[in-house]
C-alpha cells in the first residue's frame, strides 16, 4: 500500500482508476497494432463440392472459401487436412491435393497448381479454392442419406505436421437418398462436381 501511495501520490481513487484503464487500453492497443501474431481463420463458402469421378466413385471434394487474417503480422498456411464423418460415425481422412480455378465464362473448374504455402498479409483475406483427395489407405466412403461432418484442420506458421494445429473449421452438410445413390452408382465419363449446401459451420 505504501508503494502504491508513493506511485500515485495524492490522486483520488477515481483518478487512479482512470489512469489504470488508460494504461491498460494503451498496452492492449500497442499489442494488437504491433505485436500480435498472425490469426488466420478459414471462412467456407455456402457449398461443398463432392467430385464424382469419371469412372464412378467419389474420393475427392472441393472447398471454396477464404482465409482471413485478423492480426497485423503476415501468416502462412503450410498444410491442410480434412476428415469427413459419415452418419454411421465412420471417419475418412483427406489430404490437400491441389488448387483449382474456374474456367472463364463457365462453372467448370480446372487444376491451377499443386498445394503450396499460402501467405495472408495482416488484416487482409485471401481467396482459397482447394481440392482434397482421400488419403492413401483410407477406405472409400459408402455414401448414404444423412448428415455429414467435415472437419478442416491446418498449420499456420508451423514448421511441420508434428506441431499442434492452429486452424480448425467444422462444417455440416447432408445428402438425401437420391444423392447418395448417385455418388455410389453413377459413372459420368468425366469428373463432375456436385454441390451440397453447407447447413452450418463453426470456425
Amino acid at each position: 500500500m505504501t508503494y502504491l501511495a508513493r506511485f500515485f501520490g495524492d490522486q483520488s481513487p477515481f483518478q487512479i482508476i482512470v489512469a489504470v484503464v488508460a494504461f491498460t487500453t494503451a498496452a492492449y492497443t500497442f499489442y494488437k497494432s504491433f505485436l500480435e501474431g498472425a490469426r488466420i481463420r478459414l471462412f467456407p463458402g455456402d457449398r461443398v463440392g463432392l467430385v464424382l469421378s469419371a469412372n464412378g466413385g467419389c474420393t475427392k471434394f472441393h472447398l471454396r472459401g477464404s482465409l482471413a487474417n485478423h492480426a497485423v503480422k503476415t501468416g502462412t498456411l503450410h498444410r491442410l487436412e480434412a476428415q469427413i464423418t459419415t452418419p454411421a460415425a465412420v471417419i475418412h481422412s483427406y489430404e490437400w491435393n491441389l488448387f483449382f480455378t474456374y474456367v472463364p465464362g463457365s462453372l467448370s473448374v480446372q487444376p491451377a497448381g499443386n498445394p503450396i504455402p499460402v501467405s495472408v498479409s495482416g488484416r487482409s483475406s485471401q481467396l482459397l479454392l482447394v481440392e482434397f483427395r482421400l488419403t492413401a489407405g483410407t477406405s472409400i466412403p459408402a455414401w448414404s442419406a444423412g448428415r455429414y461432418l467435415l472437419k478442416i484442420v491446418g498449420w499456420v506458421n508451423r514448421a511441420n505436421r508434428s506441431c499442434a494445429i492452429n486452424l480448425d473449421t467444422v462444417i455440416h452438410f447432408s445428402l438425401d437418398a437420391a444423392q447418395a445413390h448417385q455418388l455410389c452408382s453413377q459413372a459420368p465419363g468425366q469428373d463432375v462436381v456436385i454441390d451440397f449446401p453447407i447447413e452450418e459451420w463453426v470456425p
